[in-house]
């Protein structure tokens, strides 16, 4: 945002850098099941993730292995 400086910069850097980190993992998930779907069991999700997402990865990297 333009004009921001201080506190309110540095919130804005966080929640932006946030934003992109989710988004790329979301995505990255997101391709390897659209593959899945279409019937390429060769796809893993290599994204590096934390939490939630992370959970999600390993649950579907299991899932495709076995």
């Amino acid at each position: 945002m333009e004009g921001v400086q201080g506190t309110w910069q540095e919130l804005t850097s966080v929640v932006n850098t946030l934003a992109a980190n989710l988004t790329t993992q979301v995505r990255s998930i997101a391709i390897v099941t659209t593959a899945v779907a279409g019937g390429d069991l060769s796809q893993m999700i290599e994204v590096d993730a934390k939490g939630e997402i992370q959970e999600l990865k390993v649950r579907l990297s299991m899932a495709l292995v076995e």
